[in-house]
């Protein structure tokens, strides 16, 4: 898990590398129509950003020119991913205008295609949070790093969500498919684990710090086998203490989906299943439910429950038991189920 802990820092130290592309364009022939004539594409860049899929090749390049001189000798490149300080080249097989979404930010990457809007995209400040990023126009949901108070010059890599309840949320757990499990140990929970594009937990070390200042918002979203989609908010959600102890304020009475989370949840401990925190006098919560929560004596809600790919009625699945006892919540064609949460305005 260590390695996805370091997925979750992105290098920002030596940003003013990157900067030093602002103003670059590269020309390049690409073929020759006839003898006399050749065609050239101009690659301008996007700094502080990186496609996050479509890449096919990585190769080693002392500098952005020779990474765009590589895209432009393949046929089948139309963008490129560029790490300054690793001398890291992606060739892409796409563009940022076919994968708006999977456009992300990363401040130790530049990305070059030959979209005359692409200099635009640029990110020339950090900001410390998903609902800044949105506030200044970026309202494409996908990775981002942001720079919360206490985490330093790296930074902290997130998935923000810019559609649901007006966008700027962080989405710290997501369930879709049942293709990673959540039925995992102590350290797993603490340091993170999953893929931002697929299914995740994001780490209650960073849980903590970052509900640590400010006040912030708690939002659960959940899809049943029916496609029926609800949602729970909350507000004043905080995680603190060695414990990772759970604090959940009001819960709105706009949301669509009942209370399953303050009346048996609220001020408990963390629990994994290698270590009962819960209230349960001869049982853990955690093995019976198949995954780990803050779990009283056990639970109203298990989100990181069992994944089963059929609707099914077993204790140990996913759950939230105000709306549904069984919920077996799955993908859809448009949605997740997942949490987020977004801090208030000020």
């Amino acid at each position: 898990m260590a390695a996805y802990a370091q997925q979750l820092q992105v290098p920002c130290s030596f940003q003013f590398v990157i900067l030093a592309f602002a103003a670059v364009a590269v020309t390049t022939a690409i073929g020759t129509l006839s003898c006399s004539h050749q065609v050239k594409r101009e690659f301008l860049p996007a700094v502080s950003r990186r496609l996050q899929v479509a890449s096919y090749q990585q190769t080693l390049a002392k500098s952005h020119v020779l990474c765009v001189r590589d895209c432009h000798a393949d046929s089948g490149c139309l963008s490129v991913n560029y790490l300054p300080i690793r001398h890291i080249c992606h060739l892409n097989n796409s563009s940022r205008e076919e994968h708006p979404g999977s456009f992300g930010v990363s401040c130790d990457s530049v990305y070059f295609d030959a979209d005359a809007l692409t200099p635009s995209f640029s990110v020339w400040r950090r900001y410390s949070s998903c609902k800044e990023f949105l506030q200044a126009g970026h309202n494409a949901s996908g990775i981002y790093t942001i720079f919360p108070a206490d985490f330093g010059s790296d930074g902290l890599q997130v998935y923000c969500d810019m559609e649901i309840d007006g966008g700027g949320w962080i989405i710290i757990q997501r369930r879709q498919d049942g293709s990673v499990d959540f039925y995992r140990n102590w350290t797993d929970y603490q340091v993170g684990f999953g893929d931002w594009s697929g299914e995740f937990w994001i780490g209650n070390d960073i849980l903590r710090d970052l509900t640590g200042q400010g006040t912030w918002q708690l939002r659960v979203d959940l899809v049943d086998w029916d496609n029926e989609m609800v949602y729970a908010e909350y507000g004043d959600f905080q995680v603190s203490g060695a414990n990772y102890q759970l604090t959940v304020g009001s819960y709105s009475d706009s949301s669509t989906a009942r209370d399953s989370l303050t009346s048996k949840h609220n001020g408990k401990l963390f629990s994994t299943k290698d270590k009962d925190n819960d209230n349960h006098p001869t049982g853990s919560c955690a093995e019976e439910g198949q995954g780990a929560w803050w779990y009283d004596w056990c639970y109203q809600s298990n989100p990181n429950g069992k994944f089963y790919k059929w609707q099914v009625q077993f204790v140990k699945s996913i759950r939230w038991m105000t709306w549904k006892k069984p919920v077996s919540v799955k993908k859809n064609e448009h949605e997740n189920s997942s949490i987020s949460v977004k801090e208030k305005q000020n």
